[in-house]
Parts: C-alpha cells; structure tokens; sequence
C-alpha cells in the first residue's frame, strides 16, 4: 500500500488492472469501497478499456469487510456503499475479470461475485463464512445461487464453509484454475482472449447479457435484440468487422 492509496490501478494494451492494495488480507472498508466504486467508473468512462482486471496483492484476495462496519449503526452505510460499488460495476459494462489467488471471504467473495469472469489460482478459495458470526451475507444470498446450481449456493451461505479452486470450477463458479508455474502468462492469455475485441462492441456485448439476466425469455429476446440493432449497428467496428472478413484480412478495432 502506497501514500495510503488502498488499490492500484494500471493500464496496458486495452487492459485495465484494479489491484486490491491493503495486505495482508485487503480487508475492505469504506474508503476502499468508494476508492474501488470510483475506479470502476473511470474505467466504464474511457472508451479505450477493454476489459478490467480485478486481482490483489498480499496474502487473500480479500477476507471481506471490516467486522466493525457491521455493527448497527455503521451497516446501513456499508450495504448502501456495496451497492453503489455493484450498480457501478454493472453500469460501466465492461468485461471483468477477478483474479482469486487466495481466500475470496465475505465481501471480498461478493466483490468476485460481480465480475463477469473468474480465475481461480491453486491457492485461491472462496466462502460467505457470515452465519459463524450471527449474520447472513446480503449480496451473496441475492447474486450466488445466479452463478452456481441453488442447492451449493445455500450450501455455503448456510454452513459457513468455503470451497476450493477446483470446486469452484466444478461447480461453475471459476472459469479455469491457474496453473502453479507460468501464473502470469496463463492471466495474459485468457485475459487476451477477451481484450482481443472491439471494445465497443464487447461493452454492448456484457450490457446485453447483464440487461437479460433474471428476466424473462422473450423480454431477453426483445431487449437483446433492440440493443442489437439500436446499438450495434451504429457503432464503426461493426462495419470494420464486417468489411475484414468480406476482405480476407484481420479487422482493425476502432472501439467506437
């Protein structure tokens, strides 16, 4: 953690990296909430980020919110911070995704959660472990049995327990478990699968899909479809994309 700066943020070929910076377990408070709220922002307003990387330095990923701000009179507060930090991340439609190289817990599992994509490493694990205090975790009883078959996700919100890498992949939770050697070239390459994309249209890509999430089909349909023809169709790369497989060569992304 540098001048007091609890995340970090860096950019570099389309990709930008919000880096949880509290060691040793990123225990997230309000300032961070707000800090992480603002970087989301930022990156849903530069229309050269491609995809956002969530990760973390120091031993967990995060172990969640800081048990003071559970308390009665500070928990409203800190649901109300949540929040806005989870409409944020949605609302700037870009890609995410979360790197989990140790324990996810609580709040840090719900912020994982929010991410559209999630790379587990060996180490990493991930729980809601709130009902050993007393509580229940809010945003993961709202948004976990949306990620993974129902009867696991009360499983961890009901027992406490937490799941490994390779149970969070079983179950759907992980998109792939990293490997313990050549950790960083494994992050680039599926990252990159991504940030290889137009920009535009991978935003209208994950606004489409969040937008239809929960909602009937045929309304899905007709929302996807409007975003479709309404959205798509005006944007430059659509026409690139286009025009390059007509010309047999590779397309040169405008994101516009």
């Amino acid at each position: 953690m540098a001048d007091g700066k609890t995340i970090e943020v860096s950019f570099a070929e389309g990709v930008r990296t919000i880096t949880l910076d509290r060691p040793p377990l990123n225990v997230l408070d309000l300032p961070m909430i707000d800090a992480l709220a603002a970087a989301f922002e930022e990156a849903g307003r530069d229309p050269q980020t491609r995809v956002v990387v969530l990760r973390a330095r120091g031993k967990a990923f995060s172990a969640g919110v800081e048990v003071a701000d559970h308390s009665p009179d500070k928990a409203p507060a800190m649901i109300t911070a949540f929040g806005r930090l989870f409409q944020t991340m949605r609302g700037a439609s870009v890609p995410t995704v979360a790197v989990v190289e140790g324990a996810a817990l609580g709040g840090g599992a719900e912020l994982v959660l929010f991410c559209d994509l999630i790379l587990m490493g060996p180490k990493g694990s991930f729980g809601v472990p709130e009902i050993t205090l007393g509580f229940f975790p809010p945003i993961a009883a709202a948004a976990l049995p949306r990620r993974i078959p129902r009867a696991v996700a009360m499983e961890l919100i009901l027992t406490g327990d937490r799941i490994d890498a390779q149970r969070a992949f079983q179950v759907g939770l992980a998109n792939a478990v990293l490997p313990a050697e050549g950790t960083e070239d494994a992050i680039r390459a599926f990252v990159g699968r991504v940030a290889r994309w137009s920009g535009s249209v991978l935003r209208l890509a994950a606004r489409a899909a969040d937008q239809c999430d929960g909602i009937p089909i045929a309304a899905a349909l007709d929302r996807a479809g409007a975003i479709f023809l309404a959205d798509l169709y005006r944007t430059e790369d659509v026409r690139e994309g286009l025009a390059s497989f007509a010309e047999k060569r590779k397309p040169v992304w405008k994101d516009r």
